[in-house]
């Protein structure tokens, strides 16, 4: 029997590479991996974009695979993880793989502009102004922390992200949020839900609110407890890839 393939989308203004580790995983154990640039959403191609763009080019990569298989995953990795859960709401999807899900910015690394985020449409230019990220860029891991920060400074974007972030972005990005939140009940595939106890960007909140509002009757969630929040480059990145592919391979996944 074929495997499904895996749509993975990376985090706001990042790229793909914050998401290697898994997708190697993923290659190596046979499936077809496909984790798309989208206009006004990877670092490379952002242009003051609304997220009604950015689910409308996920859920046209959704369409793509899905053409030429099956079943397809769905995942993602914060804001990704978003976007997957949004094409969940609206596509037959096989599984879900929710990685950091950002439903709030309320944990104890977000930077004190972001509590004005609401008056967004009302101060004008705020569309130019952004907000530059700081240690410890998601990591818990202190050699790659350097590393992140060096990548940062030299090419103004690292495995971890951009190394500033547009305000309208981040309202765009919370407005996405509430939409998705406001849609969880339509989700009835199996789900995975990683999530990292000490995540300095959105807490354990995030990950309960996921799975207390879906519809899905096979619901798992493992709590790591040796990163931040990009799970998917920190001290616990294999423990992510094991779990994600023994849920893959198991059909009543709970």
């Amino acid at each position: 029997m074929d495997k499904p393939a895996v749509l993975l989308f990376h985090g706001l203004a990042s790229n793909p590479k914050e998401l290697a580790y898994i997708a190697q995983g993923l290659r190596v154990a046979g499936y077809y991996v496909v984790i798309p640039e989208l206009k006004g959403y990877t670092h490379t191609l952002l242009n003051n974009s609304e997220y009604g763009d950015w689910t409308n080019l996920a859920l046209d990569e959704f369409d793509k695979v899905a053409f030429s298989h099956k079943e397809v995953v769905v995942g993602g990795l914060c804001i990704g993880a978003l976007l997957a859960l949004h094409v969940a709401q609206n596509r037959k999807v096989h599984k879900i793989l929710a990685l950091s899900t950002t439903l709030y910015y309320d944990s104890w690394g977000n930077h004190w502009a972001k509590l004005l985020l609401p008056l967004h449409p009302f101060i004008p230019f705020s569309g130019k102004i952004s907000i530059r990220e700081r240690s410890p860029y998601g990591v818990k891991n202190i050699r790659l922390r350097e590393l992140l920060a060096k990548q940062m400074k030299r090419k103004g974007v690292s495995r971890a992200g951009a190394s500033r972030l547009l305000v309208s972005d981040i309202y765009e990005a919370r407005q996405l949020a509430k939409d998705v939140e406001a849609n969880l009940s339509k989700i009835t595939a199996p789900i995975l839900i990683l999530h990292a106890e000490e995540d300095e960007i959105t807490t354990l909140k995030s990950a309960y609110t996921v799975m207390r509002k879906v519809s899905s009757k096979i619901i798992r969630c493992t709590i790591l407890t040796n990163s931040y929040h990009m799970i998917s480059i920190d001290n616990d990145k294999w423990l992510v890839v094991t779990e994600i592919l023994d849920f893959l391979r198991t059909k009543n996944a709970i």
